[in-house]
């Protein structure tokens, strides 16, 4: 993904609208038909690569299938949830998390577009920054855990909760280019921080047999938020500004771990015991 946001912002930095004939693709088009090509390929390589032994009514039963995996993955989580303190504190975060980085997502490269001036040029650093953002990640999965042992699992979850939740809250503050980066990058390092202890709460707050459906109901509710988030993050920014929507989302992941700080812990008291 890091190399494709590069690719992809190189392309539109590189080409020349005005040294291609008339109708031929540049800037964010060619990007965008490079993206395509790119996918057409996976697909091709999957459909060579991955073989399935047919069987009868497989067709018939692809259908029914789903739909009872969709079942089977709302039922557990719901009886999960009624069991498990924990597993409501992950379910929750997971929706709120969803919210506020949709909300980043959405908004960040209109809002440096304006700090820095829309220009075809300036394509190839917003893949750049992309691309770091996704660098930040995994640099703070791989600091997670010495910050968990150095804090214990719950309070470095929840610090590392309120450095992606001040983060977020403060994206629209800075007026330069450079200091919105340095934010955005550190948010993304935040969450990286945050991820792998997300993961433990969970792996350890339910048996082998229904975890692997639990992260699937985990993925939904962080689906949920996300999807709360882009039919309402973008009328907020239109009408109030990309800075209070991104305060918006900053606190209300900020409330959420508030609210969750004493469940959770009375959550890891009960798995102990």
């Amino acid at each position: 993904m890091a190399l494709g946001a590069l690719t992809g912002g190189a392309l539109v930095s590189i080409s020349d609208p005005s040294n291609v004939a008339a109708g031929a693709l540049a800037g964010y088009g060619l990007a965008a038909l490079a993206g395509s090509g790119v996918a057409l390929m996976y697909l091709a390589a999957v459909a060579a690569l991955v073989h399935e032994t047919p069987r009868a009514g497989a067709l018939h039963d692809a259908g029914h299938g789903i739909a009872q995996r969709v079942r089977l993955v709302f039922a557990t989580a719901r009886a999960e949830a009624g069991a498990s303190v924990t597993v409501r504190v992950i379910l929750t975060i997971g929706a709120a998390f969803g919210f506020a980085l949709s909300a980043v997502e959405l908004l960040w490269q209109p809002h440096l577009a304006d700090l820095i001036g829309r220009s075809r040029d300036h394509g190839f650093a917003f893949g750049a920054i992309a691309a770091g953002s996704m660098v930040a990640v995994a640099v703070g999965a791989a600091a997670s855990p010495s910050l968990r042992d150095r804090l214990g699992l719950r309070v470095g979850y929840l610090a590392s909760l309120g450095l992606v939740a001040l983060g977020t809250a403060l994206l629209g503050e800075p007026g330069a280019a450079t200091l919105f980066v340095a934010l955005y990058l550190i948010t993304y390092l935040s969450y990286g921080l945050v991820e792998p202890m997300h993961v433990e709460l969970l792996n350890e707050a339910v048996g082998s047999e229904a975890r692997a459906t639990l992260i699937s109901g985990e993925s939904l509710a962080a689906q949920g938020g996300s999807l709360v988030a882009n039919l309402s993050v973008g009328a907020l920014a239109a009408a109030e500004g990309t800075g209070t929507a991104w305060a918006v989302a900053g606190a209300l992941l900020a409330v959420t771990g508030v609210l969750v700080a004493r469940p959770l812990r009375r959550g890891l008291k009960q798995q102990a015991a």
